[in-house]
């Protein structure tokens, strides 16, 4: 044989193994398969993920279909801090069956507060300086205790072990400075009875905050409301002069234990409320009544009226 069909031999060889071997590497790119995310119900814009396990499910399709920036599905399910879904928001709305992708999702920096907030938990914002917020080392994710105080009296703790969500704007703890400088501090409230009872001492009051060691939850009240003084009770009207009469003596019976009431009175101006919280002999919230002011006043001055005589009968002449 000829050294150039040798030649031509070796060539056409060669090109039939390329050949070969790019259509099977196509072939196996066509049948590629990825796992994907999918919503299982349509999602508006801004929508918390606050359970991925009931928002999306997993599905594989082809590679060549799926669209770029996948979210990866390993740690879907755990919080954001540790690189799952939890907590994240979507920047856009997704129909039903949509591919979840990072173009779908905001930054994990701009969550906000209300993604932090768990279920039936509440966040609201208090003053803060350098000498209140121990020399600004109060930083997000710290446990402080919460001190009022009011004109001259002794300090007291309003609120123990509450946890600070944020400094300003900033919810994260940065990892280059050992505080966070700042105008105000959000806390993480366990109640709405916690809210009226911040919201009425920091209008009324100077309020500090005092760092607790990590994993200290020790509480060492047991009073779940220090009320706001309420104001002094409106004196009844004396009662009606009588002739003094025998007691009867009735057989005693065992009173009922009475019901405890507690008043914050939330002062705006000339105009006010007045929150009645009622709790039972166990300490058990029985019931929250709201009276404006006007209210408690025009009640006032119903108890102080007399009571109305009867009209006197016209008299009538017998002529």
């Amino acid at each position: 044989m000829k050294p150039k069909t040798m030649i031509l031999m070796i060539l056409a060889i060669v090109c039939g193994l390329v050949a070969s071997y790019m259509t099977s590497q196509l072939i196996a790119q066509n049948k590629e398969m990825v796992v994907v995310l999918k919503t299982k119900d349509k999602m508006t814009q801004w929508t918390t993920i606050r359970a991925p396990e009931e928002q999306f499910y997993e599905e594989e399709m082809p590679k060549k279909n799926a669209p770029a920036n996948l979210v990866h599905p390993a740690d879907w399910r755990k919080d954001v801090g540790q690189g799952g879904l939890k907590g994240r928001r979507l920047r856009s709305t997704l129909d039903q069956g949509s591919v979840l992708t990072d173009d779908h999702l905001l930054k994990k920096e701009v969550t906000g507060i209300d993604a932090m907030l768990e279920k039936g938990k509440r966040a609201m914002s208090i003053p803060i300086s350098a000498d209140k917020a121990v020399a600004f080392f109060v930083v997000p994710g710290s446990k402080v205790d919460v001190i009022c105080t009011r004109g001259g009296s002794t300090p007291e703790i309003l609120l123990p072990n509450v946890l600070v969500l944020a400094i300003d704007l900033s919810t994260q703890r940065a990892d280059d400075k050992v505080g966070a400088p700042g105008a105000t501090a959000t806390l993480q409230l366990d109640s709405d009875e916690q809210v009226l009872k911040l919201a009425a001492a920091r209008d009324r009051g100077n309020l500090s905050l005092v760092m607790r060691p990590p994993n200290d939850d020790t509480v060492k009240t047991d009073d779940p409301i220090a009320a706001i003084a309420p104001p002094p009770p409106i004196a009844p009207p004396p009662p009606p002069f009588e002739d003094p009469k025998e007691e009867v003596k009735t057989p005693s019976v065992p009173e009922k234990p009475k019901n405890k009431f507690r008043y914050i009175n939330i002062v705006n101006g000339a105009l006010g409320q007045q929150y009645s919280i009622e709790h039972d002999k166990d300490g058990n919230l029985v019931d929250i009544k709201v009276k404006t002011f006007e209210e408690l006043r025009a009640e006032a001055k119903q108890k102080e009226k007399p009571p109305e005589k009867p009209p006197e009968k016209e008299k009538v002449d017998d002529k």
